[in-house]
Order: structure tokens, then sequence, then C-alpha cells
């Protein structure tokens, strides 16, 4: 009787865990869905979208774009309307933006470098003191080719 009920419950524990296996995928579906619309909603749909947001942002005044690459960088070729604050300057003396002419705390400043990685380190310590920041994770190739124009 005791092998009969242990058989049983194994059984059970089987079938139960069969069918949370084939339960597991439709809920995982569920929840990339659920995640998917959030993300939309709340980030452009596109990369290309996000750069041609960041530049209309830009154009019409209401938003910075902040230049964290090397002077050299700079002079090679630049984004039309950035400001140059290389991310080694900010790494001496966080304050260099306060002092900084075209830099306005009160609207959204879009970092940029030459492939991301930068502009995302400089972003992070800037909301840190209190600034409302994106960094543009896209390389400087492709800010140029879907919203910002190249200048040098």
């Amino acid at each position: 009787m005791k092998n009969f009920f242990c058989v049983v419950v194994l059984a059970i524990g089987f079938l139960g865990c069969s069918q949370t296996e084939t339960a597991t995928p439709k809920s995982t579906e569920t929840a990339t869905s659920t995640e998917t619309a959030t993300s939309t909603e709340t980030a452009a749909a596109s990369p290309t979208d996000a750069i041609r947001v960041a530049a209309k942002a830009v154009a019409a005044g209401e938003a910075i774009l902040l230049d964290v690459r090397e002077q050299s960088e700079w002079d090679a070729a630049h984004l039309e309307g950035a400001v140059l604050v290389p991310m080694s300057k900010i790494d001496e003396d966080a304050s260099i933006l306060e002092s900084t002419e075209g830099i306005d705390k009160s609207k959204t400043i879009y970092t940029h470098c030459a492939k991301g990685k930068r502009a995302t380190k400089v972003a992070d310590a800037l909301k840190e003191k209190g600034y409302k920041v994106e960094a543009l994770k896209f390389s400087f190739e492709e800010l140029g080719e879907n919203g910002f124009t190249f200048s040098k």
C-alpha cells in the first residue's frame, strides 16, 4: 500500500511538473509581450527614432548635446550644436559642467561619444548630481546618419 501511495504521489508530482513546464513558455511569452509594450511606451520605437527625437530636441533648444570625446576627436569632426566637455575633464573636476557655457541644468542633456561607453559613464555620473541625462549609446557615425549633422 505504501508503494502504491508513493507511486501515486510521484505520478501527480510528475504530471504537475510537466504542466508547469508547458505553462512556463506561455507565461514567458506574456511577460515578454508586456515588457515590450512597456518599453515601446517609454522609449522610441527604434534606435534611429531615438536619435531623431534627441536631434529634434537639441535643434529646438529644448535639450543639450554634450560631446564627451577628447579634443582631438572633436577637432576631426563633431556634431552641430554640441558642447564639448571631454570625459577626462569631467573625471578631473565634476563641477566643470556648472561653469561650462551652454549647460543648463533645467534641460535634458544628451551625452555622446564615439561608441557610447563614455557617454554612458558620464550620464550616470551626472544623474547622481541631479542632471536630467540620457546617454546616446550609438556610434558617432550613427548619430550623424540619423538626425544630427556633422560639422568640422
